[in-house]
């Protein structure tokens, strides 16, 4: 099977899912409380990184996004229990002509849980997350698009962490 034709049938296949696993995640109540986070950038496949997709800026901007909130940045391993990973991953995938990418953009939150019978283990589970959102461009709009995409995701992580967390 080419790999056009398995993007798209991996891209027909996710805009058929039902909207409950697009509303999965989205309360911003999962956000009460959140008042540190490690920002986590997933390690970006060299097809993104070879088409311009920089993710130390990407990193960067969400932890200005976090900042600006007044959310603490706590380096990754913190035992705070009110902290949280901020989850950034982008994935590229491209036509063998290299002629367009789709790129494929998360984030989300993740906090810590606690199982009773093994209270020591450190474990996390996705409290908020926003839409997925999926592009396809040329190869030299990846990095806009991917940056865009993600500005418009923390801007709704600034919404739902606000609605959750009024000034007092």
């Amino acid at each position: 099977m080419s790999r056009r034709l398995a993007l798209t049938l991996a891209l027909s296949s996710i805009a058929g899912l039902p909207s409950t696993l697009d509303a999965q995640g989205r309360e911003p109540q999962a956000l009460d409380g959140l008042r540190s986070v490690t920002v986590l950038v997933e390690r970006t496949a060299p097809e993104a990184v070879a088409a311009g997709v920089d993710t130390v800026s990407l990193r960067h901007q969400a932890e200005d996004a976090v900042q600006r909130l007044g959310i603490t940045l706590v380096p990754p391993g913190s035992r705070d229990s009110a902290s949280g990973v901020l989850y950034v991953n982008v994935f590229a995938a491209t036509n063998p002509g290299r002629s367009w990418h789709a790129a494929y953009v998360e984030l989300e939150v993740m906090q810590p849980v606690t199982i009773d019978r093994t209270p020591d283990a450190r474990f996390y589970a996705t409290t908020w997350q926003a839409p997925v959102r999926l592009r396809v461009v040329e190869q030299a709009a990846l990095n806009g698009e991917v940056r865009s995409a993600l500005t418009t995701m923390l801007d709704e992580f600034s919404r739902a962490w606000s609605a959750a967390n009024p000034p007092r």
